[in-house]
């Protein structure tokens, strides 16, 4: 069975898709995803599609850049259900925590590694690609 992720994912995704030249409607459509992932942010969607659909706005945006772009309009509430929970851990160090243990509820393709190496703490993110091609642009949004 496919990973899912929520279509949170592709929150501002229209807007840079459209800045950087892109139909993003008949982009979103021509990989398979329901039009409705552009508007219903908890849907959830096949991971893999949504790395198919950010590589392919990038090229054809030429923009190689675009998961960075798109990063940058992120906020902690993009993470919907898990942002309540992350948010109200006294620490930084148990926001991370908690987020490692439930990132799967918001992306099922992701998990986070949080390694501690002599006083140095490591944040490591791994996304489980089932050898789709490049996630170049995903991995860059994910990070």
């Amino acid at each position: 069975m496919a990973a899912l992720v929520r279509s949170a994912a592709l929150t501002h995704f229209t807007d840079l898709a459209a800045a950087c030249g892109v139909n993003a409607r008949a982009l979103v459509a021509g990989v398979g995803l329901p039009l409705r992932c552009l508007a219903d942010a908890d849907l959830k969607v096949p991971a893999h599609l949504v790395g198919r659909l950010l590589e392919a706005a990038a090229t054809q945006g030429h923009e190689p850049a675009f998961g960075i772009r798109l990063a940058e309009s992120r906020r902690l509430s993009n993470l919907g259900p898990l942002a309540l929970l992350v948010r109200d851990e006294p620490t930084l160090r148990r926001a991370l925590e908690t987020l490692m243990h439930h990132v799967h509820m918001h992306n099922e393709a992701v998990a986070v590694q949080v390694e501690e190496h002599g006083g140095l703490v490591v944040i490591r993110t791994e996304l489980a690609s089932d050898g789709i091609g490049p996630l170049r642009q995903a991995t860059e949004l994910v990070v």
